[in-house]
């Protein structure tokens, strides 16, 4: 059998190609673990499934810093420049470090448009 690794991986896979039988797919999965007598791989691969279950939904929030309180207004226009639905939420935090501008972090990606950072693009253009 596989590891519980790529156990995992591979029942990922087959939810995400078959999203209406994932009840079919657990079923012959466990009795594939029952059959090959590797039923103690089950704790492991539940596991792992948690875990990226876990990050799958922290990247899949958005998670947005500004320097200061905004309008939501303008909480959607970020969400439209990022191509997030206006109907997500989005975690808001205040950080008076960035200078002004704002920070978004969606589905593992940092979009930085804050004065903080267009400080430090200048100071590495100037050095060169």
């Amino acid at each position: 059998m596989f590891s519980a690794e790529k156990t995992t991986q591979t029942l990922i896979e087959f939810d995400k190609q078959y999203p209406r039988k994932t009840s079919q797919i657990v079923e012959i999965f466990i009795d594939s673990l029952k059959n090959n007598k590797e039923m103690y791989q089950l704790s492991s691969i539940i596991q792992l499934l948690e875990r990226k279950a876990q990050r799958q939904g922290k990247q899949d929030k958005l998670h947005i810093t500004l320097f200061e309180s905004v309008s939501q207004g303008v909480i959607e226009k970020i969400k439209k420049l990022i191509g997030v639905s206006n109907k997500s939420d989005a975690e808001i935090e205040i950080d008076k470090e960035i200078k002004g501008g704002f920070i978004a972090h969606y589905q593992g990606v940092i979009f930085d448009a804050s004065v903080k950072n267009q400080f430090v693009k200048l100071k590495n253009v100037l050095k060169e």
